[in-house]
């Protein structure tokens, strides 16, 4: 199986030379054994989901073979998207607004307006983390 998608990450390397420029092609590839990595399709596919998300995660032009490790993290991702997905309804966002000054003045111009997630369980979730899911998860 890896010595399959190095050959399909070679033919991909290989293509991009041939684009128009500005353009580019980023492949990743997840890698799931049966009946080694799983015993069924439906698992088979989440795992091989799991690899990819890792894959995705370390850059283009990679593949990863499915560890027993991915797939707790990809339940950990699909369950904080879930949770970012349902914060509006169950009211843990709020705004709060930060004054604007001249520094010299000390005179407030304007406000900005922060987003805030106050998770149950999780506590304050800093924006840096939340809001690059929510707009990977529309």
């Amino acid at each position: 199986a890896t010595r399959t998608a190095e050959a399909i990450l070679d033919a991909f390397n290989d293509t991009g030379a041939n684009l128009p420029a500005g353009v580019t092609i980023g492949t990743s590839i997840g890698i799931a054994v049966f009946p080694n990595d799983a015993p069924d399709r439906e698992t088979l596919l989440s795992h091989a989901d799991a690899a990819l998300y890792e894959a995705k995660m370390q850059g283009r032009g990679v593949y990863c073979v499915f560890e027993p490790s991915m797939g707790e993290h990809l339940r950990d991702r699909r369950q904080f998207e879930h949770d970012v997905r349902h914060a509006i309804s169950r009211k843990q966002l709020r705004l709060v607004y930060q004054p604007q000054a001249e520094l010299l003045s000390n005179e407030v111009f304007g406000f900005e307006a922060l987003l805030r997630w106050d998770h149950p369980e999780r506590g304050a979730v800093a924006p840096a983390v939340f809001i690059p899911v929510a707009e990977e998860c529309g």
